[in-house]
């Protein structure tokens, strides 16, 4: 049922945001809005190696989730979009997907006790470059 997650916990921290997810407080001085950290938090869900290994891939062998993100930097550097400025672009469907399985990602890990064998599973199937519905057993 949509909202029936926990709300996002964010804050500006002296010049540092913190987010909270789930027991964890996670904090950056390059996150100023909660797109900021939304922008960062796969790579910290789905582990750096993988991540930037990823990035170092010819575009056309790259995971989708990466290409993703190298769009939203793309338009980002486009956008001349440095620093603290928070200002509004046009979204694209690669941007809009990124926010979207970085918000789906942060909300998994916020709202439930994900056991580690079910996140492990999540980031199998995101590894071997399948995303496709997965059946979780929660309870």
């Amino acid at each position: 049922m949509p909202g029936s997650g926990k709300p996002i916990l964010s804050s500006l921290v002296k010049d540092q945001r913190v987010v909270v997810v789930n027991k964890r407080f996670l904090s950056s001085k390059s996150w100023h809005t909660f797109h900021d950290f939304l922008r960062d938090y796969p790579r910290i869900a789905l582990g750096d190696a993988w991540f930037l290994a990823e990035l170092r891939k010819a575009p056309e062998a790259r995971h989708l989730i990466a290409t993703w993100y190298v769009c939203a930097r793309e338009l980002a550097v486009a956008s001349r979009l440095t620093g603290a400025q928070t200002v509004g672009v046009q979204g694209t469907g690669a941007l809009c997907a990124y926010l979207r399985f970085a918000y789906d990602l942060y909300a998994l890990q916020h709202s439930v006790t994900v056991e580690s064998c079910c996140w492990t599973a999540v980031l199998n199937i995101i590894h071997a470059r399948t995303l496709s519905f997965v059946v979780l057993p929660f309870g």
